[in-house]
């Protein structure tokens, strides 16, 4: 994930080398691309910065690229994670603290918490990046987070799914969100902001 003008931030996880890029097309080998399992992620109660030490099968470290080799306490397993370029901000969730870790992209300081509800997990930015949505999944609801205030609203959605379990939303248009179960539950739900109408 790409913070900031030349931030390089992923997940440390276990990584295996797929193939190297040659992204300016100069005939060298830029980077490595990594298949990294979320499930290695979302079981630890760290969020991990890529550093410069090689393991097997990593290229070796770019002394010309600087590395960040921090590992940012968050104090449970994250759920997701989104990336606010626009505010440098890194938002996590954390289903078992019902929290949203709001991480300075710059610093990697946790610089707030916020609470959402009853097992936050899968979120995304709405189109327009003033707001962040977040499925609650114990809850049936989905958490809507102004970014500028932290001020937290929710909206009940399970009553028009198959599931009251939550996990997932996205905005697909202007006030449309779509929001999802999981693949588990398997039941889906609309809402039209503009009506609060859930279908």
């Amino acid at each position: 994930l790409a913070v900031g003008a030349a931030v390089l931030v992923c997940l440390r996880a276990y990584r295996t080398l797929v193939s190297r890029v040659d992204a300016d097309g100069n005939g060298q080998y830029d980077a490595g691309v990594y298949v990294i399992s979320w499930t290695d992620i979302a079981s630890g109660p760290l969020f991990g910065i890529y550093d410069d030490t090689p393991g097997p099968g990593d290229p070796p470290p770019d002394p010309t690229v600087e590395a960040l080799g921090r590992r940012v306490a968050l104090g449970a397993a994250a759920g997701d994670l989104q990336v606010d370029d626009a505010r440098a901000k890194i938002y996590v969730s954390l289903p078992d603290r019902n929290e949203l870790a709001v991480i300075n992209a710059q610093t990697l300081a946790v610089e707030r918490r916020v609470f959402l509800g009853s097992q936050p997990g899968g979120m995304s930015m709405g189109l327009d990046g003033e707001e962040l949505f977040i499925g609650l999944g114990a809850a049936g609801s989905i958490a809507i987070v102004d970014l500028d205030t932290f001020a937290v609203s929710q909206v009940f959605v399970a009553s028009a799914m198959t599931s009251s379990f939550v996990y997932d939303v996205v905005e697909t248009s202007p006030g449309i969100l779509f929001i999802s179960s999981g693949t588990t539950f398997g039941s889906g739900a609309r809402l039209d902001r503009s009506t609060g109408e859930v279908t």
